[in-house]
């Protein structure tokens, strides 16, 4: 084994013309005085009853006691089970060694992308941290693994041009209902999805957001008169906000129609999520002191929302003008 690992050693100095009789010799001297046997990492794939499901299975129940939404359980549970599946180990035996190999062959090999990358990191850094919490585990292995590094990009706001072609690229009055609640109440598209006509009252609607919880967002003139002259056209009992065919219209319609709208606009990267983005930022720009921003986000932290903000080098030149003297 001592001869391979020396073999496989020179075969690398050589690769960047390092390699010589004396490295060789030297490098000889310096595995002597180590025991080498190869690492044995072929583990019997588990079944449905193993230890690793059960760990994963509590896992996500104790996620779901926590307030987690069931798209964010099933992406945890997929990303998990894809990740120890390929780590093929008892996960009370996986090191911090088998995370950073792991992740490692998923940015060199497998050509991941840095977001995806990050993603797998948090995956699990939560699960590894429950399990040592839990004292399932008398050390956490994710301490030692470094977070892979993630490239900004910068994410652009729609501009007050865009947005008039937004409204304007909307062909009935759903889709302009669902365009003006993005713009007004800067919601995910899942606290859209489970809104209902009885959580409006005037100009505000209660909605649940991460973590099960509870905040009050509110409509402009736009967005009220969206809502009235839609609910005109609905001769159903439904209770949901907006309806599709079959009743409530899931995340993944609505999610299908922003994109759509968009597409008619003739507007690149339209989704969702940018909506937010634009809200947060045009708020800012008219003054609105970020805090606030942040909490009609629906924001833990301010941290988080600086980065939904598309500001410029000049508003930023302006603002120094202002408040700098």
């Amino acid at each position: 084994m001592r001869n391979d690992l020396l073999h496989q050693l020179c075969m690398i100095f050589q690769k960047y013309d390092a390699m010589n009789e004396q490295t060789k010799a030297e490098l000889t001297i310096l595995l002597s005085d180590y025991e080498i046997e190869k690492r044995e990492t072929d583990i019997i794939l588990y079944d449905p009853d193993d230890y690793n499901l059960e760990m994963l299975q509590r896992f996500l129940i104790a996620k779901r006691v926590a307030g987690l939404t069931e798209n964010s359980l099933i992406h945890y549970k997929y990303q998990l089970e894809q990740i120890f599946g390929k780590i093929n180990k008892p996960i009370n035996m996986i090191t911090a060694d088998d995370l950073m190999l792991y992740l490692a062959i998923r940015q060199a090999k497998d050509k991941k992308s840095d977001a995806t990358l990050v993603n797998e990191w948090h995956a699990l850094s939560s699960f590894f941290g429950w399990m040592h919490k839990e004292e399932f585990l008398e050390k956490n292995p994710m301490f030692r693994v470094e977070c892979p590094k993630k490239r900004k990009k910068k994410k652009k706001a729609f501009s007050s041009m865009e947005c008039e072609m937004l409204r304007n690229a909307c062909i009935d009055a759903r889709e302009k209902l669902l365009i003006e609640l993005l713009l007004s109440t800067w919601c995910r598209i899942s606290e859209i999805e489970q809104m209902d006509i009885t959580d409006i009252e005037g100009d505000s609607i209660t909605v649940i957001g991460k973590g099960q919880k509870e905040r009050i967002v509110y409509l402009n003139s736009k967005a009220q008169l969206a809502i009235k002259e839609y609910l005109s056209t609905r001769k159903d009992n439904e209770p949901a906000l907006i309806t599709g065919r079959t009743g409530r219209m899931q995340k993944g319609g609505l999610e299908k129609m922003v994109k759509q709208i968009g597409e008619r606009a003739g507007i690149e990267n339209v989704h969702p999520h940018r909506f937010r983005r634009t809200g947060a930022t045009f708020a800012l720009r008219a003054g609105m002191p970020i805090e606030k921003v942040s909490f009609l986000l629906g924001h833990e932290a301010v941290s988080t929302t600086q980065i939904y903000l598309d500001i410029n080098e000049e508003e930023m030149k302006q603002a120094h003008k202002k408040w700098v003297s």
